[in-house]
Formats: C-alpha cells, sequence, structure tokens
C-alpha cells in the first residue's frame, strides 16, 4: 500500500472510491516502469552529479543546485536544478536522493522526480517529494543518481 502523508493525500481522498481504485493501479505501474528505466540507466553508468566526467570533460548533466526546504504543508523536500549540458534531448531525466537519520547510520529511504524530457541547454526545477523523512527534522541527504537517455 502506498504510504502518502495526510497533506499529500487530500486531493486523492477527496476522489470518489472508484477512481481512487483506478489510478491506485496506474500510480503503481508508473512507479515500476521508473524503476526498469533507472536500472536500465545503473547498466549504462551513473551519470556523475558533479557535472564533470571522468575523463575531466563536462557531463550530459549537471546537478547546478539543490536545497532541503519546507512546503506548503511544512513538509520537507528537495528542490534543485539540472542542466542538459549536450546537443541532444534527453529523455527519462531523473534525480535520486538518498536520505539518512542524522548521524547517516541507518538509510531511511531513496526519493526521485523524473521529466520525460530535457532539450538541450534546458534547465530544470525539479521537486522531490520524501515519504518517510517528510516530517523530520534532522536527517542527511545526498544525491546519489542523476541519468537520463
Amino acid at each position: 500500500m502506498l504510504n502518502i502523508p495526510k497533506s499529500h493525500a487530500s486531493a486523492y481522498e477527496r476522489l470518489p472510491q472508484s477512481m481512487q481504485n483506478t489510478i491506485r493501479p496506474l500510480l503503481v505501474s508508473i512507479l515500476l516502469m521508473s524503476l526498469v528505466t533507472l536500472a536500465s540507466c545503473v547498466e549504462e553508468g551513473v551519470i556523475d552529479t558533479s557535472g564533470q566526467s571522468s575523463n575531466g570533460q563536462e557531463s550530459a548533466l549537471e546537478l547546478v543546485e539543490w536545497q532541503i526546504e519546507k512546503d506548503e504543508y511544512g513538509e520537507n523536500i528537495i528542490t534543485g536544478v539540472v542542466v542538459n549540458n549536450t546537443s541532444d534531448t534527453l529523455e527519462f531525466v531523473s534525480i535520486t536522493f538518498g536520505i539518512w537519520d542524522s548521524d547517516k547510520e541507518f538509510k531511511i529511504e531513496d526519493s526521485s522526480d523524473y521529466i520525460d524530457s530535457l532539450n538541450p541547454g534546458d534547465k530544470w526545477k525539479f521537486n522531490v517529494v520524501l515519504w518517510e523523512a517528510a516530517s523530520l527534522e534532522e536527517f542527511y541527504a545526498e544525491p546519489i543518481e542523476l541519468s537520463g537517455l
């Protein structure tokens, strides 16, 4: 079952039960497709979030900035900007953050955001919703994957 914080669930809960029953499998399908896409990206090699490739040249995707903020419900989210430094349109661009307790002793979750495509030179402002760490006062976050096809 999806664990959705109450503040994020209100619109979903206002839907008729028949609509919720229709949407739930679609959300699960989207999640599974995203995981398959991420797995294939891992096989091809993760793009470095520093903006530099291993040979010193600029990489395809660059994580320009990121920060932890509170959303309109007072819950933690991660926002930031990614830029496409290539001359090609990249598809299935995603960023994933690992979330740990403040001592980085226990991993809490991985949370991601994605966009269908990102044109050459375009900037994408992402919003990573945190589920398990949404209301924590202290935690540690770091980008663990930035990829696109």
